[in-house]
């Protein structure tokens, strides 16, 4: 009767998760007992598994003559995006069927053209860019850039306003309201992304757990815990008490000693300040853009305290690297912060019998689960230099799009994470919530026009366990915060 109860409370979570997005919910059949992790039987290729993702485009009858659409695309993408080739990988084959898909539907050529892009590489990008547009070139007509490039590219002017172009549909489940919303700015939006961007389900925020771990300790589930609403930060810290073990016996917090949730860097942890409810940057009543009432208030100092207290002192560790996995490889730690293509690339091929759930919640007055994304996935935009060839490079952006929305989504998502890289209806149930509250945060699409405050500050405060000051640090910086802000804004007026 438990077990009943248990899934019922989480259909009804998944419904409600997804009752305000445009995407239809996904249906799986329940199964008695969770399978071994990489084992469980993938779906039928039937009409109840692909008919979630049966939303087709209203592109019309096109064919643009065998025209090349060249692509600069940021080459160190982790998640097969840009171009593939036919290698048996199910990520890789599905991108190469997308991209062979468009090409024919459209009478198009893709060509890619790799470049270093990524975080330490963005300024390579932005001037490769730049150079294209300014010299007259005009080699590229859509710019794939590491998330936080699209911003720049737009506040540079080196893009073209997409709403005012033909054959993008922003209406398709394919482009995330959440994220075309806060994007568009004064009736401008200059860069998108979505099902386009295999990396934007490769890199949500999660938590993996052990669960051997919780049955041995006679712990909590999490999966009821996220099910009845109860999974938040108190319950977080309340589940790991006494986990903190120094092993080692030399004193120090380190990474030979147990705890109880780890993340693999600090730049994980920025997932428990979106995952409360909070924001950086919104826009007001005019459509202008300001600094939002909940970034510097009681409640972000709240949860800076406890998160501080958690990891200085309690049983929880920011980790410094892809060497932090280890501990929950080990056994050395009950919880990881890491990314969802973690699943494929770091834990299946481990002895660990591992379960998902959402970062957790402010606290239990808080209605849903907000996921946080890394910056490592693709931002799109269409390059100023390509006006003449706007037309075929828009029809390319809205193919590739609904393509992958049929085609690597369905791969990436329900084959390799709830299938192939995960077990039991219990972790379906939370990949389907996870990634229906998928949350985007502007200061984090502007970071880099925002000299990188709106993540540095709250990261920084957290890691050098500076709570105490959290008021007094952002009011040094509030000036620097309103000035980017009316640079932006200028940008979009323009």
């Amino acid at each position: 009767m438990r077990r009943i109860s248990f899934l019922l409370a989480l259909l009804i979570l998944v419904v409600t998760a997804f009752a305000g997005c445009r995407e239809p919910a996904d249906t799986e059949k329940e199964t008695t007992t969770p399978s071994p992790v990489g084992t469980t039987e993938a779906p039928p290729e039937s009409e109840e598994s692909t008919e979630p993702y049966s939303v087709t485009n209203s592109l019309p009858e096109l064919d643009f003559g065998g025209q090349t659409i060249s692509i600069l695309n940021w080459k160190e993408a982790l998640c097969p995006e840009f171009g593939a080739e036919i290698t048996g990988d199910i990520i890789g084959d599905a991108v190469y069927t997308r991209n062979s898909t468009t090409q024919d539907r459209l009478g198009v050529k893709l060509l890619f053209n790799d470049i270093a892009g990524n975080n330490a590489n963005m300024e390579n990008y932005i001037q490769t860019a730049a150079a294209d547009i300014m010299s007259g070139a005009a080699q590229y007509d859509i710019f794939a850039s590491y998330s936080m490039c699209g911003a720049t590219l737009a506040t540079n002017g080196y893009t073209l306003d997409l709403l005012s172009q033909e054959h993008l549909d922003f209406e398709k489940p394919w482009w995330p309201e959440n994220l075309i919303g806060q994007a568009t700015i004064n009736n401008k939006l200059y860069f998108c992304s979505g099902d386009i961007s295999t990396n934007l389900l490769y890199y949500m925020f999660v938590m993996f757990f052990n669960r051997d771990t919780v049955d041995a300790r006679g712990l909590e589930n999490p999966y009821e815990l996220v099910g009845s609403g109860k999974w938040t930060i108190d319950k977080m810290i309340k589940l790991t008490a006494g986990m903190y073990e120094d092993k080692n016996g030399n004193g120090a917090r380190d990474e030979a000693d147990g705890f109880g949730v780890v993340a693999v860097t600090n730049v994980w942890s920025d997932s428990f300040f979106f995952a409360s409810g909070l924001s950086t940057i919104e826009q007001d009543g005019g459509g202008r853009l300001v600094i939002s009432d909940t970034w510097c208030s009681e409640k972000s100092q709240t949860l800076l305290t406890k998160l501080c207290a958690y990891f200085a002192d309690g049983d929880g560790f920011l980790g410094s690297g892809a060497s932090s996995r280890n501990y929950f490889r080990s056994g050395n730690s009950l919880i990881i912060i890491d990314s969802a293509g973690s699943a494929k690339d770091e834990y299946t091929s481990s002895s660990v019998n591992f379960g998902v759930v959402p970062v957790p919640k402010y606290d239990e007055l808080q209605e849903k689960y907000y996921t946080t994304l890394g910056f490592t996935y693709t931002m799109y935009s269409l390059s100023k230099a390509t006006s003449s060839n706007a037309d075929a490079a828009t029809a390319t952006l809205e193919c590739l799009a609904s393509e992958g929305y049929r085609t690597t989504t369905p791969e990436i998502f329900e084959k390799a994470f709830k299938y192939k890289y995960s077990s039991g209806e219990e972790n379906i149930a939370m990949w389907d919530i996870i990634k229906s509250s998928v949350s985007f945060d502007l200061g984090r699409i502007f970071a880099t026009s925002m000299g990188k405050l709106t993540y540095s500050l709250f990261r920084n405060a957290l890691t050098n366990n500076q709570a105490s000051s959290w008021f007094s640090t952002f009011a040094a910086n509030e000036k620097a915060l309103n000035a980017y802000l009316k640079t932006i804004m200028q940008s979009f007026e323009s």
